[in-house]
């Protein structure tokens, strides 16, 4: 992701979004995203500040973490 990212970065992408097949879960309100935690959280948080989205599935857990809950900026 990171080298993509980069690669994307400098021919003048803007904004980049990652799907990524890995989940996790945030706590028992799907907005407030209060516990981020597993492997989709672990990646979200290496990835290159150029990533403005991560999109998440395989444990069909739901949450949506933005404003003061994102996680890493993403």
């Amino acid at each position: 992701i990171n080298r993509y990212a980069a690669e994307l970065s400098r021919k003048g992408v803007e904004t980049i979004v990652v799907s990524l097949h890995e989940g996790g879960s945030a706590g028992t309100d799907v907005n407030g995203c209060t516990t981020p935690t597993g492997p989709a959280f672990d990646i979200a948080r290496g990835i290159d500040d150029a990533v403005d989205v991560v999109l998440t599935g395989h444990s069909h857990s739901g949450y949506v973490c933005e404003g003061a809950n994102e996680v890493d900026g993403k």
